[in-house]
């Protein structure tokens, strides 16, 4: 029921704004779903406007390992998506399974929400790690969690250009 939701709310809002990027998130239990599999291949047509983010959720069930996730992950890409894999180095987004993603993925993106705790410093070192992971890899690195135009222009004088942080506003007209 999510999927056929999902599916006509995101046709809806493609229809009226066809220019639009959409980034789809998708948890790792999800891809053990065949109704992900009939929602993405309902959207093909819209792919180019379409993007999928692997979170980092630890699944539920046992039976999703790593092994089928990156399957699933491959499985996508064949579809013809674009993938994200969301909140890197933390759930199950570890620094192996980036690497073991590294052919199927074209971005990466790092939070900062779950390490406001530590220094400022160590921030930054974790940041420079992850940006250069993903030069090494050619892959795009977004760090999120920016909340202050501070914030913003320390994490852009490292060389992050790709900066994703909050936005508040009405809901769309077409959701009601």
């Amino acid at each position: 029921m999510l999927m056929a939701w999902s599916y006509s709310k995101i046709k809806r809002i493609l229809e009226l704004n066809s220019q639009w990027i959409l980034w789809v998130n998708i948890s790792p239990q999800q891809l053990t779903f065949k109704s992900t599999y009939l929602f993405l291949e309902n959207l093909k047509k819209s792919r180019k406007n379409i993007k999928i983010e692997i979170t980092e959720q630890l699944p539920n069930n046992r039976a999703v390992n790593k092994t089928k996730t990156i399957k699933c992950i491959a499985d996508i890409k064949k579809l013809g998506y674009e993938l994200a894999l969301d909140d890197i180095g933390s759930g199950c987004n570890t620094l192996p399974f980036v690497l073991e993603n590294i052919m199927q993925i074209k971005r990466v993106k790092l939070s900062l929400v779950s390490l406001r705790l530590l220094s400022q410093e160590a921030t930054l070192l974790l940041i420079k790690f992850w940006k250069l992971v993903a030069d090494e890899a050619k892959l795009e690195f977004v760090v999120e969690g920016i909340d202050s135009d501070s914030l913003n222009l320390l994490i852009a004088s490292r060389g992050v250009k790709l900066q994703q942080g909050f936005l508040w506003q009405d809901q769309f007209k077409f959701f009601d």
